[in-house]
């Protein structure tokens, strides 16, 4: 039965520690970016969206006191025995009222937005801190593993392979089945040793003449 570990290369654990060090960074920036957009969220709709409707509220105010006042001296008009219509001051102040309540109503949404838009973001940093926290414990650690991993099969592979011949060849993984193997030729390339001819063979034919 073979012995070997079937490597042939460590390309494959240097292209995984690629794609999770490309994971991890590509994590952490997703990580910053939501954060950025959380910021940038909040800020609209606290600064510039509530900011923006309280100007509003202030501006139309104004309007509709002007309306009021307009309206007001109309009738004040009216009462020295001058016919006059108010119609048309009445429904300025109508519209303004109007423009005031519109006003009013946005900025109660945009509040109501916010609460709603802070709770969701207290429900997400939690489990975003945790994923934090794992990235920065859990890539490092695995990446020192896969080093470690990559220097075992390199140093393995740095022996070389059986039947590749010389002394890296075998090395100290050479399976017991190429180690007898290789008894067996030694054996079988050794002569045989040479005693002295039998009588037989040192004895000259009936056809020998002795010189």
């Amino acid at each position: 039965m073979d012995s070997q570990a079937g490597v042939g290369s460590v390309d494959a654990f240097r292209d995984f520690r690629a794609a999770f060090v490309k994971f991890g960074d590509a994590s952490r920036n997703a990580l910053i970016a939501v954060d950025i957009e959380i910021r940038r969220m909040l800020d609209w709709l606290e600064k510039d969206q509530a900011a923006y409707w309280k100007n509003e509220i202030r501006r139309r105010e104004e309007k509709l006191n002007e309306a009021k006042a307009a309206l007001h001296r109309k009738r004040i008009t009216a009462t020295f025995g001058n016919a006059v219509s108010d119609s048309e001051e009445i429904l300025m102040v109508r519209r303004a009222q109007a423009k005031l309540e519109h006003a009013e109503n946005k900025l109660k949404e945009v509040k109501q937005w916010y609460l709603t838009v802070e709770q969701a973001v207290n429900e997400y940093r939690g489990p975003a801190q945790l994923f934090g926290s794992a990235l920065d414990a859990g890539v490092p650690r695995g990446l020192s593993a896969l080093d470690r991993m990559a220097e075992i099969i390199e140093s393995y592979l740095a022996v070389g392979t059986p039947g590749s011949g010389g002394a890296a060849g075998g090395g100290a993984f050479a399976s017991p089945s190429g180690a007898a193997s290789a008894g067996s030729s030694a054996a079988a390339a050794q002569p045989t040793s040479a005693g002295p001819p039998s009588a037989n063979e040192a004895k000259p034919s009936g056809d020998e003449v002795p010189s």
